[in-house]
């Protein structure tokens, strides 16, 4: 147990834990609720926003956060627009969101900085 004597393996534990005990909270809440489609999309945005915001400079997470909220209101739109097919509005974003992380990861000067936010490391978390 000489491993758990490192602070970084401390976090990573702790973390690891908190996940698998929330995770599957909000799971069943989206699969219950029939939104799981709209966990992919906005997901599929969200990478959209890191790539976005490291091809401008900015906070990739910000970026991330920012163009997920969009995806969700333009989802609603949608929805709210087009009340017969709202299932597509769902479809549309995710479409779109991947086409952006398409696009824009092309323009992404360091792949290995792509490669954390969309894998990371569960050892590498800091404190704050």
């Amino acid at each position: 147990m000489e491993i758990f004597q490192m602070e970084f393996m401390q976090r990573a534990l702790i973390v690891a834990v908190l996940i698998s005990v929330i995770t599957p909270m909000i799971g069943n809440v989206i699969v219950l609720k029939r939104l799981s489609a709209i966990g992919d999309a906005l997901s599929h945005s969200g990478l959209a926003g890191v790539t976005i915001g490291l091809c401008l400079g900015i906070n990739p997470v910000l970026s991330a956060v920012i163009v997920s909220v969009l995806a969700a209101l333009t989802i609603e739109y949608i929805r709210r627009g087009f009340s017969d097919y709202s299932e597509l509005a769902t479809a549309i974003v995710l479409s779109f969101g991947v086409g952006l992380a398409a696009v824009f990861s092309g323009f992404v000067k360091n792949a290995a900085t792509l490669n954390s936010f969309m894998f990371g490391s569960i050892v590498a978390i800091s404190d704050f």
